[in-house]
C-alpha cells in the first residue's frame, strides 16, 4: 500500500484526485489530461491562458497533451491505498472579503502567496507549501495588511509577530491607490482634452492657412495673367502701329525716291544736252541758250525717317517707366509680404554674464559653442554652474517667436524660463521653466521634472512661439514646413527668459539662433 505522501505524489493538483489518464507538460509537473484542458479554457487563469497552475511557467503554444504511461501504471497500483481527504474550506469569521481560489474557483481562498501572486483554498495551500518549487514561498494566511514602515504586504502572524510596526488595511490602501489612479487618469485625460482641442484649433488654423494661401495665390496668378494679356495686347498694338508709320513712311519714302529718279533721269538728260553745247566757237557760243536747271528737285525729305524713329522712342520710353513703375510696386508687395511673416520674429542673443564658464560666445552673441578651454570670468553670480546660458532679452507681453539651429549639438534642451531660475537649476527640472529636449537618442518635453516622452527623432532646429497674454508656449520642429512638438499652457506670473542646455560639453557642440 503507498504511504501517505507517495498517495499525495499521484494526485492532480487541480481535481486533488489520483490521476486520471494523466499527462506531463514541459515544465515537469503533471495532471489529468481533461483537468489541464479544463484549466486552460476557463477564465479560472487570469495570469496566463497558457503557464503552469503550479510554477506559472509559460508554456507559449499550447502543446500536444500525450498519455504519461509510467504515471498510469503508478496510479493502478496505488488504487489500493486510503485517499486522504482534503482538507475543508474555512469560512470567514468576521465576513470581510476574501479573495477566491486561483485553482478551484470558486472555492473561497485562506492564503495568499506574494511571490506568485496566487491565492489559495484550503484544499491546495498544503499542497502549494509541499511542492519543492513552491515551499520557499511565505504567508500561510490571507494578506490583510500592509507595514507602513517597510511597504510590505503581511498576514495576521506576520502581523502578530512585528507588534512596534504600523499597519494600514490592504483594503484601505487599495481604495487610496485606486483614488490616486482614478486622479491621474482624470489629470491625463484632461491633458489628452487639451492636446486634441489644441491640435483641433491648430489644424484648423493650418487649414485656414493654406485656404487662405491658395486663394491668394489664385488671385495673384490671375492678376498676372490679365496683366500679361494686358501687356500682350499693348504690345500687339504697338507693333501694329510701328508697322503702320512703317508702311506710311515707306510709302512717302518710295513716292520721294520715284521722284528722285525722276529728277535723276531729268538731270541725266540736262547734262547731255550741256554736253553738246559748242565751246570752239566763240560767237555760236555767245548766241546759244543753255537749258534751265531745277535746284529744289536736288533736295532730300527726312521728315518720315524722323518721324518714325520718334514714334518708336515713345513706345520704348512708356515700356521703360511702365517695367520700373510694376517692379517698384511688385517688389513694395512682396517685401509686406515678408513683414508680415517675420512680424514678432524676435531678435535674440546670449547673454555673456550668464553662459557657463566653458562656454564661448560668438558671431555678435549669436551662436554659443563648447570650449575647452575658455578664459571667462566664472566668479560671476549670474553665471550658470551648469552648461546653460540665459538669452539677454525677456518676454511678458505679446506673442514672440525665434527659431535655433541644433545641427551641431548632439544633446540639448531649448526652452524657456523666469529670470530667478537658480544658477544650478536644470531646464524643465523645476516649476520655473519649461523645455524640449533631445538627449541619448531619446526627445521629450519637461517641466517640474516631469517628462512627457515625443515620437520624433533628431531634429535640426527647433522653432519656439511664445504668446504670453494666452499662456501658452509652443515649440516646432522646423525644416521644409513646420511640425507641433509640443505646448505647454502656463500662467506666467511674471517675465521669461529663453533657455538652453548643451549636453556633454563636446568640444565644437553649439546652437545658434536662425535669422528673421
Amino acid at each position: 500500500m503507498a504511504s501517505g505522501s507517495e498517495s499525495r505524489e499521484l494526485e492532480c493538483m487541480i481535481c486533488l484526485k489520483l490521476f486520471t489518464d494523466p499527462t506531463t507538460i514541459p515544465c515537469g509537473h503533471s495532471y489529468c489530461i481533461e483537468c489541464i484542458k479544463t484549466f486552460r479554457q476557463s477564465q479560472i487563469n487570469k495570469y496566463n491562458k497558457y503557464s503552469c497552475p503550479q510554477c506559472k511557467d509559460p508554456l507559449g503554444k499550447e502543446p500536444e497533451l500525450k498519455k504519461n504511461t509510467t504515471l498510469c501504471a503508478l496510479v493502478e497500483l496505488s488504487k489500493t491505498a486510503e485517499p486522504k481527504q482534503p482538507l475543508s474550506p474555512t469560512a470567514s469569521e468576521d465576513g470581510t472579503h476574501h479573495s477566491q481560489c486561483d485553482i478551484c474557483n470558486p472555492e473561497r481562498a485562506t492564503a495568499t502567496c506574494l511571490t506568485s501572486n496566487m491565492s489559495y483554498c484550503c484544499k491546495h495551500v498544503e499542497t502549494h507549501y509541499e511542492n519543492g518549487h513552491l515551499k520557499s514561498h511565505k504567508h500561510r494566511n490571507v494578506i490583510e495588511a500592509v507595514c507602513e514602515t517597510g511597504g510590505e504586504y503581511q498576514c495576521v502572524d506576520c502581523v502578530a509577530a512585528h507588534p512596534a510596526c504600523l499597519y494600514s488595511s490592504v483594503q484601505g490602501e487599495f481604495d487610496k491607490k485606486k483614488e490616486t489612479l482614478k486622479r491621474k487618469l482624470e489629470s491625463v485625460t484632461s491633458a489628452i482634452q487639451t492636446t486634441e482641442e489644441n491640435l483641433a484649433k491648430r489644424s484648423k488654423e493650418k487649414r485656414e492657412i493654406e485656404q487662405s494661401a491658395a486663394r491668394i495665390n489664385e488671385s495673384l496668378s490671375r492678376e498676372f495673367a490679365e496683366l500679361r494679356q494686358v501687356l500682350e495686347e499693348r504690345e500687339k498694338a504697338a507693333l501694329s502701329a510701328v508697322r503702320s508709320s512703317q508702311k506710311a513712311a515707306s510709302s512717302r519714302v518710295s513716292q520721294i525716291i520715284h521722284g528722285l529718279s525722276s529728277a535723276q533721269d531729268a538731270l541725266q538728260r540736262k547734262k547731255s544736252e550741256l554736253e553738246l553745247v559748242n565751246v570752239k566757237d566763240f560767237f555760236e557760243f555767245l548766241r546759244t541758250d543753255l537749258p534751265e536747271t531745277e535746284e529744289s528737285s536736288l533736295a532730300v525729305d527726312e521728315e518720315s525717317t524722323a518721324l518714325i524713329q520718334e514714334e518708336g522712342s515713345a513706345v520704348k520710353d512708356a515700356i521703360a517707366d511702365l517695367k520700373d513703375d510694376v517692379q517698384s510696386k511688385l517688389d513694395n508687395a512682396i517685401k509686406a509680404i515678408k513683414q508680415t511673416q517675420t512680424e514678432g520674429f524676435a531678435n535674440l542673443t546670449f547673454d555673456p554674464n550668464t553662459a557657463h564658464k566653458r562656454l564661448a560666445l560668438s558671431e555678435g552673441n549669436r551662436r554659443v559653442t563648447v570650449k575647452q578651454n575658455n578664459r571667462t570670468d566664472s566668479c560671476m553670480q549670474e553665471r550658470f554652474t551648469i552648461s546653460q546660458v540665459m538669452a539677454s532679452t525677456g518676454f511678458s507681453e505679446g506673442c514672440h517667436y525665434w527659431e535655433v539651429n541644433t545641427r551641431l549639438s548632439k544633446g540639448w534642451a531649448i526652452g524657456i524660463a523666469y529670470q530667478r531660475l537658480g544658477r544650478a537649476d536644470k531646464l524643465g527640472r523645476n516649476a520655473l521653466s519649461w523645455c524640449v529636449e533631445w538627449s541619448r537618442s531619446r526627445f521629450s518635453a519637461w517641466h517640474d521634472s516631469v517628462e512627457v516622452r515625443l515620437p520624433q527623432g533628431e531634429l535640426s532646429g527647433i522653432g519656439v512661439h511664445l504668446k504670453c497674454d494666452e499662456g501658452k508656449v509652443s515649440f516646432y520642429a522646423v525644416s521644409v514646413s513646420e511640425t507641433l512638438l509640443h505646448t505647454f499652457d502656463v500662467q506666467f506670473s511674471e517675465p521669461v527668459f529663453p533657455v538652453f542646455w548643451l549636453f556633454g560639453l563636446d568640444k565644437g557642440s553649439a546652437l545658434s539662433f536662425v535669422e528673421p
